[in-house]
């Protein structure tokens, strides 16, 4: 976990920029865009990474998938119309093995922690909630650490029992972090 941090540290901090509070939280509309650019970019990626066997490796990736919690945003918003309208990416890094799966899945989830800042801004300033447009930001309630903490076991023991993996994960997390650098760009220059 601590080389995919290191490794992957600059795409990071590339997608944080993206990353306007103050832009995101300024309107309704706004946010509402928002989670239609999420969901064109998880649904491809989760749809892939569901096709990766989780369960050799004690992953249950059922409960970590998110799109389903953006769609139930995006009802709750009154967008559910739009949502079959909704671009999806097409450069989506390669997840057929699961040593790229646990590259993309460790942004995934590590994006799930830095929602949490993000629902406090959404609670403050746009009446968002768990219960009204925020379930995305809420995917994991008090379990967010207990969650990240068991990804992190499952990518630290797969890497340790497959060291000839590790180049294919470090490489799918830096894909990942680019291709949601490219994605979420596109929406900043909208």
């Amino acid at each position: 976990m601590a080389r995919l941090k290191h490794t992957t540290r600059y795409q990071h901090a590339a997608v944080e920029r993206l990353v306007d509070l103050d832009q995101l939280s300024a309107s309704p509309a706004r946010y509402q865009r928002w989670l239609q650019r999420l969901y064109g970019l998880y649904a491809p990626l989760e749809d892939s990474l569901a096709q990766l066997p989780w369960t050799e490796v004690g992953l249950d990736f059922d409960a970590r998938r998110k799109t389903a919690l953006l769609v139930q945003d995006l009802t709750a918003l009154g967008t559910c119309d739009e949502i079959q309208r909704t671009a999806r990416c097409q450069q989506l890094p390669t997840l057929t093995t699961l040593a790229q799966g646990f590259g993309c899945l460790y942004v995934l989830e590590g994006a799930t922690l830095g929602g949490r800042i993000i629902a406090r801004r959404l609670s403050a300033r746009l009446s968002v909630s768990a219960q009204h447009g925020g379930r995305f930001y809420h995917c994991y309630g008090p379990h967010g650490g207990t969650m990240w903490q068991h990804f992190g076991h499952a990518a630290t023991a797969y890497a340790a029992t497959h060291p000839e993996c590790t180049h294919s994960i470090l490489d799918a997390a830096c894909a990942t972090f680019q291709c949601f650098e490219q994605w979420l760009g596109e929406w900043e220059r909208e």
